[in-house]
């Protein structure tokens, strides 16, 4: 069967080094077949999408190639939609919703192939809802290029980044999948002592804490897979279970800080969800005033900052920030890292002599990550 994995701008390779590990840890086998900058496409099977789901640190949403077909009518797409929804996957409490694209082909309005086709699943499903049935949400994406549609069913529900812990923010709150991404870029070493001078909500270093324990991202969430007819809870009991047997205990130090006491409280409150609390110290200081010196307990390893610090558009302005930037330049003489920012003028800071550099996406946003690998440890 073909699996789309979504993940943000740039990361794709990334995601395929995760699936090789997670994949490398059980008798799952899967072979890579399109590779774009914001998805992967792969032949595997429903053990897959399930540990997709489970254990990805860096995708956006797992979907399953449900059917294709050469569609160049509108009756076509009726008929064939109708047949596919009487398959063994959509529940008929489906409460769909349904994305189309269309490139290179005679039928060329996605208005109205969005119409056909949710009219045709409906139709086909209405014959089996009872007024018992819970709504489910179902999302499906319609691909149709060069008269060829791909129907995808989105097997995740709302995105992976979303961990199911995160319930208060800061005002600019970094995505947990491309916090994921910084520490894995950094080259971070577990037992390195790490800390994020402007955590916010406290996304980086709960990030940090699940990587380094070993916590599956989403043992606290549930997904759209567990609502279709072919769901086996039997095998995903024993996914979580074996996820669950596996993680790490260990003793780690991990520091988040922030001028904000308000977004500290949050910051607790999320690491307590994430199960994490005891593993994280959390400080009120202002990153410039506060001593260099203080940012690492044990110099045995080489201390790593990552941060996503303010950059001036919905935090402070940029004239304000640049004393703050020019202070975390000068941390990085002693420590290894990154700095995931908007900021205007980051790359004079943080030059390519001394800084490897990654352009990506903080959703709609664009940022710069600039991060130093230690020379040991």
């Amino acid at each position: 069967m073909h699996i789309l994995i979504t993940c943000p701008f740039g990361l794709s390779s990334l995601l395929a080094k995760e699936i090789k590990k997670l994949t490398a840890k059980s008798d799952t086998s899967f072979s890579i077949e399109t590779t774009a900058s914001t998805f992967l496409i792969l032949q595997g099977d429903w053990q897959l999408v399930y540990q997709l789901n489970l254990w990805s640190r860096i995708a956006n949403k797992v979907y399953l190639l449900l059917w294709k077909a050469e569609i160049t009518t509108f009756n076509q797409l009726f008929d064939f939609m109708v047949s596919l929804a009487r398959n063994d996957y959509l529940p008929p409490s489906a409460l769909l919703s349904l994305q189309v694209m269309t490139k290179h082909s005679q039928l060329f309005s996605e208005r109205t192939l969005q119409s056909v086709a949710h009219k045709a699943i409906l139709t086909a499903l209405s014959t089996e809802k009872t007024a018992l049935n819970t709504p489910v949400p179902i999302d499906i994406f319609l691909s149709l290029e060069d008269n060829q549609l791909n129907v995808w069913l989105n097997t995740s529900g709302a995105s992976l980044h979303q961990r199911g812990r995160r319930k208060q923010t800061g005002p600019a709150p970094l995505k947990e999948n491309l916090a994921a991404a910084m520490l894995l870029f950094s080259g971070w070493k577990f037992k390195a002592p790490l800390r994020d001078p402007f955590c916010g909500s406290g996304t980086i270093v709960i990030e940090a804490a699940l990587l380094a324990k070993n916590l599956a991202p989403g043992l606290q969430r549930t997904f759209a897979f567990q609502s279709l007819k072919t769901f086996d809870s039997n095998l995903r009991n024993h996914l979580v279970q074996q996820a669950q047997q596996s993680v790490f205990s260990h003793p780690y130090q991990l520091m988040g800080s922030d001028i904000n006491a308000d977004v500290l409280v949050y910051a607790k409150q999320n690491a307590e969800r994430a199960n994490v609390a005891e593993l994280i110290t959390r400080e009120q200081s202002d990153f410039s005033s506060a001593s260099l010196k203080n940012l690492a307990s044990d110099h045995s390893l080489t201390p790593r900052i990552l941060t996503n610090p303010p950059y001036g558009k919905r935090i402070a302005t940029g004239e304000e920030l640049l004393p703050l930037y020019q202070k975390l330049s000068t941390a990085f003489q002693s420590y290894a890292g990154g700095v995931i920012s908007a900021y205007p003028s980051i790359d004079t800071l943080f030059p390519a002599s001394a800084f490897s550099h990654k352009s990506r996406y903080n959703g709609a946003e664009k940022v710069d990550f600039y991060y130093k690998k230690p020379l040991h440890s």
